[in-house]
């Protein structure tokens, strides 16, 4: 639900209704208290600054009852951090977006504060891979953003913004076996590093695949290191095929 929205940008509603988001677009905030009240929302978006009306007061009517909807600031005026500040726990705004809108930072912004009410359509944030990253490096972000989509999930770490590593994904995606597909490592040269590899385990040894690959003289230090560089920009790009995915943010270790 959106209220106190310019003309200009009511365009990227329509942005919105086409990244999966239902989206109600009221003309005022009490059109959006009776709205609210009689249909509920997840999410209220409020535009400020607000013609004729009380912030502060539109905001705690907004987080009334007993299941209130995130509330969402679009803040052209800075008030959002005096709004923060003035009212009480619970019934304060969950987040702040800056105007004019853009629907890909407002598809995130929605999907974060979702994401932190822990609400069932936080699935899927209505955004590409590509619009995330930017978003992420445009912030300098050295953290973890794991992605879930058909069942596989894959963990990128970021460092100011940039990937530098990927774990998780699919069978396919593993090193072992994108060295197989490559032609690199023959399936009988495989199958004596998973045997290596057992066996360490058997003997309560953590090895891994790259130190075993080295151990049996398959590839030198440096070609491991080239595989695994290939299997982090493979990790990556495979998840630019979905069109739909769900994520969550944590710090870097």
């Amino acid at each position: 639900m959106v209220a106190e929205l310019a003309d200009g940008e009511r365009a990227q509603l329509d942005a919105l209704a086409l990244r999966g988001f239902r989206v109600a677009a009221l003309r005022d905030p009490l059109a959006a208290l009776h709205t609210l009240r009689r249909d509920g929302a997840d999410v209220v978006v409020l535009g400020l600054p607000l013609a004729g009306a009380d912030p502060v007061a539109v905001c705690a009517a907004l987080k009334e009852g007993p299941e209130p909807p995130a509330l969402l600031l679009a803040d052209a005026s800075g008030q959002a951090p005096a709004l923060a500040a003035a009212l009480p726990e619970g019934r304060g705004p969950d987040a702040a977006a800056p105007r004019p809108l853009d629907a890909a930072k407002l598809a995130l912004a929605i999907h974060e504060c979702l994401r932190a009410g822990e609400s069932e359509d936080a699935g899927a944030c209505g955004v590409s891979l590509a619009e995330l990253l930017v978003d992420r490096k445009r912030a300098r972000a050295s953290e973890v953003i794991e992605l879930r989509a058909a069942g596989v999930c894959t963990a990128i770490h970021l460092r100011e913004g940039d990937p530098i590593f990927a774990e998780g994904g699919s069978l396919q995606e593993t090193l072992g076996r994108q060295l197989v597909r490559r032609g690199e490592l023959s399936h009988d040269e495989y199958a004596r590093v998973v045997a290596r590899m057992t066996e360490a385990v058997i003997q309560h040894q953590s090895l891994r695949l790259g130190e075993v690959l080295v151990e049996l003289g398959l590839l030198s230090p440096a070609e491991v290191y080239d595989a695994l560089a290939l299997q982090v920009r493979e990790k990556i790009v495979a998840c630019f095929q979905w069109e739909r995915f769900g994520y969550d943010v944590h710090d870097s270790l």
